[in-house]
C-alpha cells in the first residue's frame, strides 16, 4: 500500500501547484514559499448577487414560449423551436462564487537548502520543512473543522522566527488592526454582469434589495517569546522561537431568501468570538482535535493495489514519469485518496456543497462561474461520496436541493403551468433554478431537478434510513417527479416524452442542415424523467402509500417512449437518428440509463450492446471530468481494462503554465502537480469521477444483486479494499489475488446475493 499523502521539493510556483486544505466552510491553497508566502483563502458562502424573487420576477410571457416551442418541436421544426426558447424562454443566469482573499507572511528567507513540504490526506495537514541562513524551520498548517479555523505554525529556533503578515482581498474592503486582531471588513458585489463580454464585470450596490453579502475575515497571533507589534493593517513578529496564526471568517448570509442588508447575524463579533475559542486552547489539544476528527472520516475505507516502491518520489515527478511507463501502481491509489480527502475537506455537514472547483478558487470571474452545473458536474462531485461511507459530508448536497424547490416550484408554475419544481442547468447560493440565458443547448434542460434526486433516493438505498425517506427524500422525489409528469406530451404509437427536448450540451443537423440542439424529446430526459416517476413509486412502495398520485405515475411510467437503437447499432441521443455535428463530443448524455441509472445492464443485451458502440463512437479523449465518466461507463460494461486506460489518460501531467491542448502528448486534459484535475482549466468533478469508477470496478449492486470484481483491469492483479458501502446499509471488504478473488465479507441489513465471474456464491469465501 502506498503512502497517503503528497511531496514536494520546491515551493507552489502558482495556485495548481499549491496544496488544498479545507474544513467544509474555509478552504486554503497553501504555497510555503519560504520568502513570501501566501495562503489563498476561500469561504463557502461568499459569492456575489442577492436573493431573485421568482414570483414577481423573472421571463416574461415564458410559458406561452414554451408552449409555442413545443407545438413547434412537435411538427418536426426544431430550428424554430430553438430560436423562440432561446429568444423568449431563456432567463437570467447564476450568481459566481468569489474568492475571499489572501494572507501574506514575509520571511525574508529568499535562499533555502533541504527543501520538502507534504499534504498528508489522513491528517488533513500541510507541512514543510527547509534550512535558511545555517537555521532549520519547520511549518504546519491545517484547517480545523471543530474550531472553524485556518492554523499555520512555524517553528524555529531560539529567537529565529521574525516575519509580517497581512490580509488582502480583491473584494471591496478594508484591512486594519484592533485588539490584537488583523481584520478585513469586506462585502461581495451585489450584481455580476451576465453575458460573456462583460463577465469580469461586478457592481457593488446599496439597495435595501441589491446590496451584497458582507463578511469579515479575522486573523491573530501567538508567540513563543519575541514580540509582537500590530501597525496600520499588518502584524509585525520579531525573533519568536514559535508562532502560530490562527483565520476564521464568517458572513452574514442566513439562507437563500434573506437578502444581506435585511440579515441580523452578528457575523462580525462570531468570527471574534471564534478565534477567542482557538486561541485559548492549548495548540496540542487543537491539533489532536483536528486530526481525531478528520481520521474518523478519512480511515473508514483502505485501498491496496500494490506498489511499485516510487511513494518518496515528489508528486510531479511521479507524474511525469506515469507518462512514459504506467508502472507505478500506487499512484491509482493516490488518486483515488485524494478524492476521499477533498471531500472530507470541502463537503461538511453544516456546509453548503462543493461546486465546479469544490471549495477552492482564487479568480474574479472563475471559470464557468464556479457556480452548480448540475446537468453532471455537481452530481459527480458526490458519485464516491456514499461508497466511501462519508454520509456526513453528502448532508450539504441534500441541502442544497432542498434550497431550490422554492424557486423551483415557482419556475415549474410561472414558466410551465405545471405542479411540482424544477432545476434547470445551473444552481447557485441563492437557489437559482431557471433555464440560464444564451443557448438552449445548455439553458433548456430541465434534468437537474431529476438527477439531484437520484442522490435523495440512493442515499435511501445505501442506508436504509426510513425516516430519511419519509420526511425528506420522497416529497422531494414526488414534486420533481409531478413537473415531468406534467409536462410530457404525446409523441408516437401513445407514448409519451419531455417535449421539446436537448441533450446537453450537444447539437444536431435538421433537414435542412442547421445546426440545431432542441429535438422532439432526447433518450437522457426521457430516461431522467422515467426513473424519478419510477423512484417515485418504490418510495410509495416502501412507505406503504397507496394514494392516487402513486396511480397516476403509474399511468404515466407505462407510456413514457423507451429507448431506441439506430441504424448503425448506436443508442439514439434524439428521437430520430438525426446527423452528428461533433461525434467526439465530450457529453455522452443518453448513456445515462447505463450510469448513473441502472436501467441499461446485461440483462438488456440489445441496449447493453449500443450503449458500448456509442461509447467507443464517441471515443477516449475529453475534459476531464468526461473522463472520469467514461471510466464509470466502461466499468458498468464490465471491461475494466478500457477503464484503465482512460483512467490513465487522466493522469497525464498538466504543467499548472503550460498549453493545455499540446501538454504532454497533446492530451486535452490530465492532473495538475497538486493532483488537481486539469478539467481544463481546473474542474474537480473529475478527480471524483475517477474515485468513482474505481469503486465501480471493484464492486456494484444492482437491485437485490452484487456483482464482485465486475471490471478488475489485468494490471491490477494483486489488491484489496476495506470499509467500502455498498448498497442495503452494507460493508464489503475484498481481496483479490492473481486477478482472482481470494475472499470478500459482507456485513450489515440487507441480504445481496453475490456473484463473482458470472457465478452465484453460495457462501461468503
Amino acid at each position: 500500500m502506498g503512502k497517503s499523502k503528497t511531496m514536494y521539493t520546491s515551493p507552489a510556483r502558482n495556485w495548481v501547484e499549491a496544496m488544498p486544505l479545507g474544513n467544509g466552510t474555509l478552504g486554503a491553497m497553501v504555497f510555503f514559499d519560504t520568502d513570501r508566502e501566501r495562503i489563498a483563502l476561500n469561504h463557502d458562502r461568499l459569492w456575489s448577487g442577492v436573493p431573485k424573487d421568482y414570483a414577481k420576477k423573472g421571463r416574461k410571457g415564458a410559458k406561452g414560449s414554451f408552449e409555442r416551442a413545443r407545438r413547434l418541436a412537435l411538427k418536426g421544426k426544431y430550428s424554430e423551436a430553438e430560436t423562440e426558447i432561446q429568444d423568449n424562454f431563456l432567463d437570467f443566469t447564476t450568481e459566481k462564487y468569489l474568492p475571499l482573499g489572501d494572507i501574506i507572511i514575509d520571511f525574508g528567507h529568499k535562499k533555502y537548502g533541504d527543501y520538502k513540504r507534504e499534504l498528508d490526506f489522513e491528517s488533513a495537514t500541510a507541512s514543510l520543512e527547509y534550512t535558511s541562513r545555517g537555521r532549520k524551520f519547520q511549518r504546519r498548517c491545517y484547517a480545523s473543522h471543530p474550531h472553524n479555523a485556518v492554523i499555520y505554525e512555524i517553528f524555529g529556533s531560539k529567537g529565529s522566527v521574525s516575519l509580517e503578515v497581512s490580509l488582502t482581498s480583491r473584494l471591496s474592503g478594508r484591512s486594519y488592526t484592533e485588539n490584537g486582531t488583523l481584520i478585513y471588513d469586506g462585502e461581495c458585489p451585489g450584481y455580476a454582469y451576465t453575458d460573456f463580454q462583460s463577465d469580469d464585470k461586478f457592481e457593488y450596490r446599496n439597495g435595501r434589495y441589491t446590496k451584497g453579502l458582507s463578511f469579515r475575515g479575522a486573523l491573530r497571533v501567538k508567540t513563543v517569546s519575541g514580540t509582537v507589534e500590530y501597525t496600520g493593517d499588518k502584524i509585525r513578529i520579531s525573533k519568536a522561537d514559535y508562532a502560530c496564526i490562527y483565520f476564521t471568517a464568517e458572513t452574514n448570509f442566513i439562507s437563500p431568501f434573506v437578502y444581506p442588508s435585511l440579515s441580523q447575524k452578528d457575523y462580525k463579533n462570531m468570527a471574534l468570538a471564534v478565534l477567542d475559542k482557538v486561541c485559548g486552547e492549548d495548540i496540542g489539544a487543537v491539533y489532536k482535535k483536528h486530526i481525531r476528527d478528520v481520521s474518523s472520516l478519512y480511515n473508514r475505507v483502505k485501498l491496496d493495489l500494490g506498489t511499485s516502491g516510487k511513494d518518496d518520489i515528489p508528486t510531479d515527478e511521479r507524474l511525469k514519469s506515469f507518462m512514459e511507463t504506467k508502472d507505478d501502481l500506487s499512484l491509482y491509489t493516490l488518486l483515488f485518496d485524494f478524492a476521499r480527502y477533498l471531500t472530507i475537506a470541502a463537503s461538511r455537514k453544516g456546509t453548503q456543497a462543493m461546486n465546479l472547483q469544490g471549495i477552492w478558487n482564487d479568480k474574479m470571474p472563475a471559470p464557468w462561474r464556479c457556480n452548480y452545473t448540475v446537468n453532471i458536474n455537481t452530481e459527480m462531485n458526490y458519485w464516491p461520496t456514499l461508497p466511501s461511507g462519508l454520509l456526513e459530508c453528502h448532508e450539504p448536497l441534500v441541502s442544497l436541493i432542498k434550497s431550490t424547490i422554492k424557486n423551483g416550484r415557482e419556475v415549474a408554475r410561472r414558466y410551465y403551468g405545471a405542479r411540482g419544481f424544477v432545476v434547470h442547468h445551473n444552481v447557485d447560493l441563492w437557489g437559482h433554478a431557471s433555464a440560464v440565458y444564451w443557448m438552449a443547448m445548455w439553458g433548456f434542460w430541465q434534468g437537474g431537478s431529476g438527477w439531484l434526486c437520484r442522490h435523495l433516493f440512493e442515499q435511501y438505498e445505501y442506508t436504509l434510513d426510513e425516516k430519511f425517506l419519509k420526511n425528506t427524500a420522497y416529497p422531494i422525489i414526488k414534486e420533481a417527479a409531478l413537473f415531468y409528469m406534467d409536462i410530457m406530451s404525446e409523441v408516437e404509437d401513445g407514448k409519451i416524452a419531455v417535449v421539446p427536448g436537448t441533450s446537453p450540451e450537444n447539437n444536431f443537423r435538421d433537414e435542412n442542415g442547421r445546426q440545431v440542439s432542441v429535438a422532439k424529446y432526447t433518450t437522457m430526459m426521457n430516461c431522467i424523467a422515467y426513473e424519478t416517476v419510477e423512484n417515485a413509486i418504490k418510495c410509495c412502495d416502501i412507505l406503504g402509500i397507496k394514494d392516487d398520485f402513486r396511480a397516476e405515475a403509474e399511468t404515466v411510467l407505462s407510456k413514457i417512449a423507451p429507448m431506441k437503437v439506430g441504424k448503425d447499432g448506436r443508442l439514439l441521443e434524439w428521437n430520430e437518428d438525426f446527423p452528428e455535428t461533433d461525434i467526439h463530443h465530450r457529453h455522452i448524455s443518453h448513456l445515462y440509463a447505463l450510469h448513473p441509472a441502472d436501467m441499461i445492464t446485461k440483462k438488456t443485451p440489445e441496449l447493453f450492446d449500443a450503449a458500448r458502440k456509442t461509447l467507443e463512437k464517441r471515443g477516449d479523449d475529453g475534459t476531464g471530468w468526461s473522463l472520469g465518466w467514461k471510466i464509470n461507463f466502461y466499468a458498468r460494461l464490465g471491461d475494466g481494462n478500457s477503464a484503465l486506460k482512460l483512467l490513465e489518460r487522466q493522469l497525464a501531467f498538466v504543467p499548472s503554465d503550460g498549453d493545455f491542448s499540446t501538454a504532454y502528448g497533446g492530451f486535452s486534459s490530465g492532473t495538475y502537480a497538486n493532483l488537481f484535475d486539469a478539467h481544463p482549466p481546473l474542474q474537480i468533478d473529475g478527480n471524483f469521477g475517477l474515485a468513482s469508477g474505481v469503486y465501480e470496478m471493484l464492486a456494484r449492486v444492482i437491485g437485490d444483486e452484487l456483482y464482485l470484481l465486475p471490471a478488475l483491469p489485468e494490471k491490477w492483479q494483486d489488491g484489496s479494499i476495506e470499509g467500502m458501502r455498498v448498497k442495503g446499509d452494507n460493508i464489503l471488504n475484498i481481496t483479490w489475488r492473481d486477478g482472482r478473488l481470494v475472499s470478500y465479507e459482507l456485513s450489515g441489513r440487507k441480504p445481496l446475493k453475490v456473484f463473482y465471474n458470472g457465478e452465484e456464491l453460495t457462501a461468503e469465501k
